[in-house]
């Protein structure tokens, strides 16, 4: 009798011992299946629209992940390498992500500039979170990603040097040297009709936060509101101007807005760029402390190009804090620049035809920083023609 109830109790437990492996047999491989499927879904990256391959992008940006990266980028071997890309993002998210330190993207926003079938560019707005030991920053950012299609596949070939419009789109024809107003010299309005202003297209006197300009602090430069004003301030380290670019464009316009220079020295200068990219190339009407003016048509790739050197005119207000109201008026080619309801100058000029705004401040690194303050802008269309 014991024999048989010990013979009993040893196939109980085989047949129990049996049922729990084939139990975790079971279980193991769904749980493994379910585990491929998830890393697959992870894993997967989609890159047959141009809107698609952007956000897949910014998505794994926050990763600081080369190998997830390259995905979205084109071949290294192509003759469209986009090492610049990976490098412009480099500093910012590669190896940055740690215990202490976390990086998100949200709010991403696109616009498609142009598309010529193999190549799109197009503009992206997003926010970025960096969260540095508890504490929790949020900045807007934005890029112009170029796009070409590879085969199935639209990967991304620049993010620094994109045309605001097609490649093949004709270039305006410049007039051979621009018409000017002798520089100082006071101007009858018989000599020149000025534009008169029409329909509101912007006013702002920034007394609230809009979208229209992205507030930023960064290691060169920060753009805030303060006390119902806008400031731009050059941190005194990169000789290139700090500028904040509205996020809205014009062709034919008549602008006016008050400004000073808060901090600075005989090196600085304030600008209000229009027809301008988020590069800065385009025209920048620039006002100095002591009393100076200049107009420049700046091609990041060229540099400056002068139209009208350093004068000084008695028209500006010369000081630190001291208010000048500046006023631009552009019809096609024939632009107008006063200060203070004086006419300083007025060209013909045809390099740039359209583009954005934008308010900024320019200094050289050895004599330190400078801010500048914007206040009461308004851009309005034009009703009557300019006439140099």
């Amino acid at each position: 009798m014991a024999k048989r109830l010990t013979l009993f109790i040893i196939c109980l437990l085989v047949m129990t011992a049996s049922l729990w492996v084939a139990g975790c047999e079971l279980l193991g491989g769904e749980d493994t299946e379910e585990s491929n499927l998830n890393n697959q879904d992870y894993q997967s990256f989609d890159t047959s629209t141009p809107e698609e391959t952007v956000k897949g992008f910014l998505h794994v940006l926050p990763s600081g992940d080369l190998y997830e990266w390259d995905k979205y980028l084109v071949p290294k071997g192509s003759s469209s390498g986009a090492s610049g890309v990976a490098k412009e993002f480099a500093k910012e998210f590669v190896g940055v992500q740690t215990a202490d330190i976390s990086i998100e993207i949200s709010n991403i926003m696109l616009e498609e500039l142009w598309s010529t079938g193999s190549e799109v560019a197009i503009r992206t707005t997003y926010i970025l979170h960096k969260k540095v030991n508890d504490k929790k920053t949020s900045l807007p950012h934005d890029y112009t990603f170029l796009l070409e299609k590879f085969g199935e596949d639209w990967l991304i070939t620049d993010c620094s040097d994109v045309p605001l419009a097609p490649p093949d789109t004709p270039a305006p024809t410049p007039s051979p040297t621009p018409e000017f107003v002798v520089p100082g010299t006071p101007v009858s309005t018989g000599t020149i009709t000025p534009v008169e202003a029409g329909e509101i297209l912007l006013y702002d006197d920034f007394s609230s936060r809009s979208n229209v300009w992205p507030i930023y602090s960064g290691k060169y430069g920060i753009a805030y509101y303060n006390n119902g004003t806008l400031r731009v301030k050059h941190r005194g380290i990169l000789q290139s101007p700090e500028i904040c670019v509205a996020r809205q464009s014009f062709d034919n316009f008549v602008l006016r807005l008050d400004t000073a220079l808060v901090e600075g020295n005989e090196d600085s200068w304030i600008i209000v760029a229009f027809r301008t990219d988020y590069w800065g190339n385009g025209y920048r009407f620039m006002i100095s402390a002591d009393g100076r003016y200049a107009i420049d048509a700046y091609n990041k790739k060229s540099g400056s190009n002068f139209l009208q050197e350093p004068v000084f005119s008695e028209h500006i207000n010369a000081g630190y804090d001291a208010l000048n109201q500046l006023r631009i008026e552009c019809v096609d080619d024939a632009i107008r620049f006063s200060v203070n309801e004086h006419l300083l100058n007025a060209m013909r000029d045809s390099t740039f035809v359209s583009g954005a705004i934008a308010l900024g401040v320019s200094t050289t690194p050895e004599t330190g920083g400078a801010e500048a303050m914007f206040d009461n802008l308004m851009v309005n269309a034009p009703l009557g023609e300019v006439t140099p």
